[in-house]
């Protein structure tokens, strides 16, 4: 038993007393026709969110006194939006997806739609001065047990890159960003 969470050796694993428990589901549930549009645009990075156990480093070199954002992992499926020279698209956490047509009848493809993204991205992107991308989290009916209880499948933003620079927003940009854009689409912040 230690007094103090200062007095854990590195690397001790909290998970067990904390009662916490890493599970993951494979991407594939509810709607699944995936149709590939091409390769992976170049210009992205697949989401990829790091955890705070992933920074113990940090905070021992005085990373405690850093401005850290903390936000709920949502149990969904990883979804990547985009507009860069004039086209946009949509991906799942591995493959760039046709949005359009008969082949595009899948989760990612209908929140895209859904959400009229083909038309309000592009006009996002030149309101904002550059090309960008969101990334997020799809929730709701048939996607990991549906834990959350929704009714329709809901989009929750955790990440806005700026395709310029290909740097993320750092979180007061991105809530202004999605404050002032996004917010008017109906998807949600984590």
């Amino acid at each position: 038993v230690f007094d103090s969470p200062f007095d854990l050796p590195v690397d001790y694993d909290v998970s067990k007393t904390l009662g916490i428990l890493k599970y993951e589901v494979p991407e594939v549930e509810g709607k699944q026709n995936m149709q590939q549009r091409g390769s992976w645009p170049s210009f992205l990075r697949k989401t990829d969110q790091t955890r705070l156990q992933n920074h113990y480093k940090d905070l021992q070199r005085g990373g405690f006194w850093k401005v850290w954002e903390i936000t709920e992992k949502l149990e969904g499926q990883s979804f990547t939006a985009f507009v860069f020279q004039g086209d946009v698209g949509v991906c799942s956490r591995n493959v760039f997806l046709k949005h359009e047509g008969e082949d595009s009848d899948n989760n990612w493809s209908n929140i895209f739609n859904k959400h009229n993204m083909a038309t309000l991205l592009p006009e996002i992107a030149e309101k904002f001065g550059r090309d960008f991308a969101i990334q997020g989290e799809i929730c709701g009916p048939g996607i990991q047990c549906n834990i959350y209880g929704l009714t329709e499948h809901q989009l929750f933003i955790y990440n806005v890159i700026d395709l310029r620079s290909h740097k993320d927003l750092n979180p007061a940009e991105r809530w202004e960003f999605f404050n002032t854009y996004l917010q008017y689409m109906g998807v949600r912040h984590v």
